[in-house]
C-alpha cells in the first residue's frame, strides 16, 4: 500500500545524540556517535534533522547550536533546525549572530 503524499512534503527527525543503555552508567557523547546518526538519518531518506534545548531534563541535552554545527559538517544535504530553543535565556544580539553564522557556513 502506498500513501499519496503532497508535493513538497518532507520528513525530519529530532535526534543527534541518544543516551545508550544501561541508563545507570555515565553518558559521554562522542563525535563518532554524532557522525553515525547524521549519516544514518541521511541514508534513511530524511530531509531534516532537529535538536532540542532544555536546561533541566531527564537526560543530558547538549547545546543546540553546537549540535547543529556538527550535523552540518557531517551532512551533505540535511536541513537543520531546533525543535525547541530557549531564546528568553539568551541575549538576542549574540544569538542572532550565532544563528546567522551557522546559516552561512552550513
Amino acid at each position: 500500500m502506498t500513501l499519496p503524499l503532497a508535493e513538497g512534503l518532507t520528513f525530519g527527525i529530532q535526534t543527534i545524540y541518544r543516551r545508550t543503555e544501561p541508563a545507570d552508567t555515565p553518558w559521554v557523547p562522542n563525535q563518532q556517535d554524532g557522525r553515525d546518526v547524521v549519516e544514518r538519518v541521511e541514508q534513511l531518506g530524511f530531509d531534516s534533522i532537529w535538536v532540542g534545548d532544555h536546561l533541566a531534563f531527564a537526560i543530558p541535552i547538549l547545546d543546540p547550536v553546537v549540535q547543529l554545527a556538527q550535523a552540518a559538517v557531517f551532512s551533505t544535504r540535511l536541513k537543520i533546525g531546533t525543535a525547541v530553543f530557549l531564546q528568553p535565556l539568551r541575549h538576542p544580539g549574540p544569538t542572532a549572530k550565532q544563528i546567522a553564522t551557522l546559516d552561512l557556513l552550513s
